[in-house]
């Protein structure tokens, strides 16, 4: 879950925040280090669409369409 969440845009800049402080001091040896850096690593293929050629991100941007409007339905 925490995983997912990471894709959260209300969680952004709260994440980008803890990682930004941390990011010198990382301890892999501590859990929380190392789901902050999977978040990251999350976050970053989840925003690296528009890297890739059109057709391929063109694929991407409507799968993330049809979620988005998937869960704006389910709301009512």
């Amino acid at each position: 879950l925490e995983y997912i969440l990471a894709t959260d845009l209300k969680l952004h800049f709260d994440i980008i925040m803890q990682f930004n402080e941390k990011a010198h001091d990382m301890d892999l040896s501590n859990e929380a280090d190392r789901v902050l850096i999977s978040q990251m690593l999350i976050k970053f293929a989840d925003i690296n669409s528009p890297s890739k050629p059109y057709s391929l991100h063109r694929q991407w941007t409507d799968r993330i369409c049809e979620e988005f409007y998937g869960q704006v339905k389910s709301w009512y």
